[in-house]
């Protein structure tokens, strides 16, 4: 296992960097001059050329590029627009994001499971009809659509929750009060939406494939009861996929959140990726990439490890 993990620690790294020159490269090659982005419109000439100097736009690109790593691993690196450190920016921005991802993944997991089981059980009924409907729906549906439908519906037509922004916080989270819950119901639920509806379809199409395989007719045989078929011989080697999938829902999160935050006002680190391709902030864009890409590969790694929990085969060396 120890060999597993230094392997991967390294895999990951070698990604990072090669990740770190494409995106690089694409900032760079992408048109219009970012110090007259950042000036504004109607800027004099000698105030371009000033911000330019101070941004370094004149080194050439090796020196930028290193600039730009070696920021970003020492702590270094400095967003162009909000003039100050990287992680300075992200403290703000982190938590929120955080407690948007997790309430969204708990609400979809929470959904989707027991309607993924209860829709396997009860195959080619009413019951598995509804919720394969609504998977269906779940996917089709962009969204950024669900977070105004709900903008609307809940916060404009009924008034019962408030459209955007975040709540009160304590200690940075607003989980912890009345206010900061009812302005996360909106995000949230938006988010997990299309998730709910993917894990339910996985988990299944996941569990009826398992209750075909002969092990299972062999526990019905020995008149188990239903739950303890279900629950502990089948649901087990059935989540296997579906473990692969809530690891890929939380980095979907990030790309969809983007979206989300956007549309709701929420101050999170997908609103701030926004922010920074509009500002044409190369410094924070770079960063905020390259963690988000660091935020995949521990997924990654986790996923990969629950694999040798849910199925002792497994075996890393």
């Amino acid at each position: 296992m120890a060999s597993y993990l230094i392997r991967r620690l390294f895999q990951s790294l070698f990604v990072l960097l090669a990740l770190s020159l494409i995106i690089f490269f694409i900032l760079k090659a992408a048109p219009g001059n970012i110090a007259q982005i950042m000036a504004g419109i109607g800027a004099k000439p000698e105030d371009i050329a000033n911000l330019e100097e101070r941004l370094g736009l004149h080194s050439p690109w090796p020196v930028q590029y290193w600039r730009f790593l070696s920021g970003f691993f020492t702590g270094d690196l400095r967003s162009a627009a909000f003039n100050e450190p990287l992680l300075d920016v992200m403290s703000r921005r982190l938590l929120a994001s955080f407690e948007l991802g997790l309430v969204a993944i708990v609400l979809s997991i929470l959904f989707s499971v027991p309607a993924g089981i209860l829709a396997a059980i009860r195959h080619n009924t009413l019951v598995d009809y509804g919720v394969t409907l609504f998977a269906l729906a779940g996917i089709s549906v962009p969204v950024f659509w669900i977070a105004l439908l709900l903008m609307l519906v809940f916060g404009s037509w009924l008034r019962w929750l408030p459209i955007s922004g975040r709540g009160m916080d304590v200690g940075g989270l607003s989980i912890l009060t009345l206010d900061g819950w009812r302005h996360l119901v909106i995000p949230a639920s938006s988010l997990a939406f299309i998730q709910m509806a993917m894990n339910t379809r996985l988990t299944r199409s996941c569990l009826l494939e398992v209750l075909q395989q002969d092990y299972i007719t062999t526990a019905w045989s020995k008149g188990l009861r239903e739950r303890t078929v279900i629950l502990r011989h089948a649901l087990r080697n059935a989540m296997i996929p579906v473990v692969t999938n809530i690891g890929l829902m939380a980095q979907m999160l990030f790309a969809g959140a983007i979206l989300t935050e956007t549309v709701t006002a929420w101050p999170g680190v997908g609103r701030l990726v926004y922010q920074a391709i509009i500002m044409r902030d190369e410094p924070l864009l770079f960063g905020l990439t390259l963690i988000i890409a660091l935020f995949f590969q521990v997924t990654y790694l986790v996923v990969d490890l629950l694999y040798a929990y849910l199925n002792p085969v497994i075996v890393y060396d």
